[in-house]
């Protein structure tokens, strides 16, 4: 009831698994149906399985929209309301797959969009089918969105005044607080009226026609709510014992989908737990004399250059560059060396096609992630991965969960200026933030038919980092080469 009443632009509604989230979504449009002639509705799930599977938005659909007269057209995702032709509306379920998926809505005009579990979408695609939320029905437009938490999607940073950065839980007091944001480019700016939003960036408003309309028109109002399962009595009642179920869930698991926390997220596709790359900062690891620089390039964009040094498994020292020529960063990585005594062939540069040259230069070793998979240096057996960026991955993840990897964090800098937080565009992120989000993009995928083993892509990852690319994660990832390789001895490595 409460989901339903607000009368807010957007409403985002979350909680523990089982709570009638989904129900709630299909219910909202229904107010329509009748009366509105020309009202339209699109709900999303990310993929089209997550519509068909047993239980989901279909079949539940088929459970409740037939008692107020909506037919199913079965060969589509489709559900066409058909007690009147003369006013005939049409839910219809639509997944967004793939980033470019939204385009298939350009010409779109949707009075009401729902988003079945927000948290799978990309920023971009939300605020695109923003733009195609308009109507000339006579329904103002609106957005209606459920999620479980999830600490690692976008979803958190546009709530994030909700929630206490502690513990991770919602505060009491903003829950269901009306607020009203515009964006500024990259950043949210989200205030209590809609005129202290404009007073906060009225270049963004500065067009005199727009002075013609409403203050209300021109700034998007937005909600929260959160649902928690004991208020569902109509599941309990009927199925107690899928309480049950959440209490004998993994620790994480359960903090997360029992008792909606926005910190804390583990899943079976993650190579590297949660408790274990928080324990990488505090791990004890005695630092050895078998010395190493990984290298990541920056090429445009959300792209960093980083250094890692490393002294056995820690990593020692650290130094990130926002834009980065190749003179300077040969210049950064000589004065490491020189700093530490470290070998050059020592030195492992990520050597896409842009950065033979680093690698030349100061005639490091080149890393080239896309070739297969090489021995294990113990057994002398060729593991089974489908590439060489994979098997270094998946080599780490072990070292991480097993406690035997440290990075410190004593020695950071970003553009030559000693510092533990990072800007990228508007953003600004701690580094240990930002390393423990990057690695926790890194996810396992179905092998192929060789039962390789894989990872997600990088344009997946960098989706999950809304447009930013896992260059900490990647460095780290890189010196796994270095026992794969036995350096010194690497410049035969090079010509593979």
């Amino acid at each position: 009831m409460e989901f339903l009443s607000s009368s807010a632009d957007i409403v985002i509604g979350w909680g523990c698994a089982g709570a009638g989230k989904t129900f709630a979504l299909l219910l909202e449009p229904l107010r329509h149906i009748e009366t509105i002639p020309g009202f339209g509705w699109v709900i999303f799930r990310r993929t089209t399985p997550q519509i068909r599977n047993e239980w989901w938005l279909r079949d539940k659909s088929g459970k409740l929209y037939p008692l107020v007269w909506l037919t199913p057209k079965e060969t589509t995702l489709e559900r066409t309301y058909s007690m009147n032709p003369l006013t005939e509306n049409k839910i219809k379920f639509a997944h967004l797959e793939h980033e470019n998926n939204k385009h298939d809505r350009q010409w779109s005009e949707i009075p009401f969009i729902g988003f079945d579990e927000l948290t799978h979408f990309t920023k971009s695609q939300f605020f695109y089918l923003l733009s195609r939320n308009r109507s000339t029905c006579g329904v103002r437009p609106y957005v209606r969105a459920v999620c479980n938490p999830d600490p690692d999607s976008r979803v958190k940073d546009f709530i994030s005044w909700r929630i206490d950065p502690e513990t991770g839980f919602i505060i009491p007091d903003r829950c269901w607080v009306l607020r009203y944001f515009t964006q500024d480019w990259d950043s949210f700016v989200r205030w209590a009226s809609a005129k202290e939003v404009i007073d906060k960036c009225p270049h963004i408003f500065s067009n005199k026609k727009l002075q013609e309309y409403d203050i209300e028109d021109l700034i998007k109002s937005v909600t929260f709510i959160e649902w928690d399962i004991y208020q569902n009595q109509a599941l309990l009642s009927k199925d107690p014992g899928y309480l049950a179920n959440l209490l004998a869930m993994d620790p994480i698991v359960k903090k997360q989908l029992l008792e909606k926390n926005w910190n804390v997220h583990q899943d079976w596709l993650e190579l590297f737990s949660y408790a274990s790359v928080n324990d990488v900062f505090s791990n004890f690891v005695e630092e050895s004399n078998d010395k190493h620089i990984t290298v990541d390039v920056a090429r445009f964009g959300r792209d960093l250059a980083v250094i890692k040094v490393w002294f056995g498994r820690t990593v020692k020292r650290i130094r990130i560059f926002s834009k980065s020529a190749i003179t300077d960063l040969h210049s950064a990585i000589e004065k490491l060396r020189q700093e530490d005594k470290i070998q050059a062939s020592h030195v492992i540069v990520d050597q896409d096609w842009m950065w033979w040259g680093l690698v030349d230069m100061g005639k490091y070793t080149g890393f080239s992630w896309w070739r297969p998979a090489m021995e294990d240096p113990k057994t002398k057996i060729k593991e089974n991965y489908d590439m060489l960026k994979t098997q270094c991955f998946y080599r780490i993840a072990d070292r991480v969960n097993d406690g035997k990897i440290r990075v410190n964090t004593d020695d950071i800098t970003v553009d030559w200026v000693r510092t533990k937080t990072i800007k990228i565009w508007s953003q600004v992120y701690s580094f240990e933030e930002l390393f423990k989000k990057q690695l926790r993009v890194i996810k396992r995928k179905n092998p192929d038919s060789d039962w390789k083993k894989k990872i997600n892509s990088k344009e997946e990852q960098k989706n999950s980092l809304g447009g930013m690319s896992p260059d900490i994660a990647d460095t780290f990832m890189m010196r796994e080469f270095a026992e794969l390789a036995d350096l010194p001895g690497e410049f035969k490595i090079r010509k593979l």
